[in-house]
């Protein structure tokens, strides 16, 4: 009988803290929510599959890292013409980052986001910058560091 009121203490003790825990995950992302959408490539998209990309980060939102993994978005204002890209700016989800903001032309290669992707920072973006429908890119962990200063 002590054995089983221990357990019971032990489940609720549990329960009230995942509870807690799941309230205070829901608070912290609905607070960085976006009410914007990453606009994904259909099959159809004329758009080129790959790009390397040259300019500078107007906007980032830089996603979360530690336990929670959500990706970031960048919109960066292309320094030239890029063949078959008719867009003057660019939106790219990214992994998430810490640190300032890279102020220096930086050089991406970036692929078509299609939405279908599998890693968590491209499942999950808390904060989209709205693109006015012009579809999303996105970028490798690795050039993902190009977007901050260490």
């Amino acid at each position: 009988m002590k054995m089983f009121k221990l357990l019971t203490s032990l489940v609720v003790v549990f329960l009230g803290a995942n509870l807690t825990a799941q309230v205070v995950l829901d608070m912290t992302l609905s607070e960085t929510s976006s009410n914007h959408k990453i606009i994904p490539h259909d099959a159809n998209s004329p758009l080129p599959d790959t790009i390397t990309v040259k300019g500078y980060i107007i906007n980032h939102k830089k996603g979360i890292c530690g336990d929670i993994c959500a990706g970031g978005t960048i919109q960066l204002e292309l320094s030239g013409k890029v063949e078959g890209y008719p867009h003057s700016y660019m939106y790219i989800v990214t992994g998430c980052t810490t640190g300032e903001t890279n102020p220096e032309i930086i050089s991406l290669l970036v692929t078509k986001f299609t939405g279908e992707e599998k890693e968590c920072y491209y499942k999950d973006v808390v904060e989209v910058i709205n693109s006015k429908a012009i579809p999303y890119y996105k970028t490798s962990l690795l050039d993902t560091e190009k977007t901050v200063i260490k």
